[in-house]
């Protein structure tokens, strides 16, 4: 209520029981006053809005698929962090919302399965400059987000620093498909060197003809889904 009180001027909510700052109008030139007294008690805080202002078509499977599927990449099974070699990045892309189309396994059974790290090292720039642009006209918070944003410290340290990695990084994974896939997760976890923000810029519903524990848990995403976009959170 105290934070309310200070920054009048700003679309807000507070989740979690009063835990969780909601921004809801990613383009607030205001949002950072309220943004700051959060960040100073290293508490998270939600943007909500940011998909409806991306272009939507460059971050959809297909068109990743369409541009790039002929690239050499290493995949991640997420159930036994095995990593598969020597295929090509449309044998992810295709299979992204279309499980009849996913790499299986030895028991003939659809992986889930991520990217690993693609686009490789600090090339996101060089090889997608339209969805690098994209992202950074539409990061939340400029101030702090952008390279060369007023408040971002890390931008600014002297050379003699080694400045941590501004990326920006793509993460690139299916959803879990069964029950026994909510044991495991995508990625480890891990502590970041620095603060970053994450954009979440596409959620999507895979497709096929999965067995009754499947499509319960595919049942489950759309309900997830409904919630996101009433809640305006994407």
């Amino acid at each position: 209520m105290g934070l309310s009180v200070l920054e009048p001027h700003t679309s807000h909510s507070w989740l979690c029981d009063g835990r969780l700052l909601c921004l809801q109008d990613p383009s607030n030139s205001n949002n950072w006053k309220i943004f700051r007294e959060c960040w100073k008690q290293g508490q998270p805080v939600l943007v909500s809005g940011i998909d409806k202002r991306l272009n939507s078509h460059l971050w959809r499977p297909d068109a990743f698929s369409k541009e790039f599927g002929d690239q050499d990449v290493d995949l991640v099974n997420c159930r036994n962090c095995a990593i598969i070699s020597d295929v090509k990045v449309r044998d992810f892309w295709d299979g992204f919302e279309v499980i009849p189309k996913r790499l299986q396994d030895a028991d003939g059974n659809p992986m889930v399965l991520k990217l690993k790290d693609w686009p490789p090292g600090e090339d996101f720039r060089d090889m997608m400059p339209t969805r690098f642009d994209d992202l950074m006209k539409n990061l939340p918070l400029p101030e702090y987000t952008k390279r060369d944003g007023r408040l971002n410290l890390a931008a600014r340290l002297p050379n003699f620093f080694v400045r941590p990695d501004l990326g920006p990084k793509m993460y690139n994974a299916y959803g879990l498909i069964s029950s026994e896939d909510r044991k495991v997760g995508t990625t480890n976890l891990h502590l970041d060197v620095s603060d970053a923000v994450n954009v979440m810029v596409y959620v999507g519903i895979p497709q096929g003809e999965p067995n009754h524990e499947q499509e319960a848990v595919i049942n489950g995403r759309k309900e997830v889904m409904i919630t996101i976009e009433e809640g305006r959170c994407g």
